[in-house]
């Protein structure tokens, strides 16, 4: 959903611009783990690759021509997602914080939707929550 909110030639960024922008408009807090920003720099490696090999972009993992068109995706992706952050109330929680769940939570929730679905936000209280809602202590506050 991020990648496809930052890279406007992916099919969903429309619809994932249109659901940030609802998100800054109510003023929510979003919480989000700093694992994000490294899967969002994989994916935007993937997406070089998948544009280069097509389906046989697993295989092509190390293939040096991708690197300048990743290297292109991953400026353009870290710009807009320091802007996306520029739009938000945002606070970000550390991974240590949230490991040992995990395991558990990968045993009984579908990965993909995992940070979506509410055990997950046990700990933190919600994944997303009204601003004047004071943020965990735990986490780094950016509002």
């Amino acid at each position: 959903m991020v990648v496809e909110a930052l890279l406007p030639s992916e099919p969903g960024h429309v619809a994932c611009v249109a659901f940030l922008r609802r998100l800054t408009a109510s003023g929510c807090l979003v919480v989000f783990n700093r694992l994000l920003q490294v899967e969002l720099h994989e994916t935007l490696f993937n997406v070089a690759l998948k544009e280069r090999h097509g389906k046989r972009w697993a295989s092509a993992r190390y293939d040096g021509r991708v690197r300048r068109r990743a290297g292109r995706l991953l400026e353009a992706g870290a710009g807009a997602w320091s802007e996306l952050l520029d739009s938000l109330a945002w606070s970000s929680i550390d991974l240590s914080e949230v490991v040992e769940d995990v395991p558990k939570l990968m045993r009984s929730y579908d990965a993909p939707t995992m940070p979506c679905t509410p055990p997950v936000w046990g700990r933190l209280g919600s994944a997303i929550w009204p601003r004047s809602t004071t943020a965990s202590p735990r986490c780094h506050k950016h509002v």
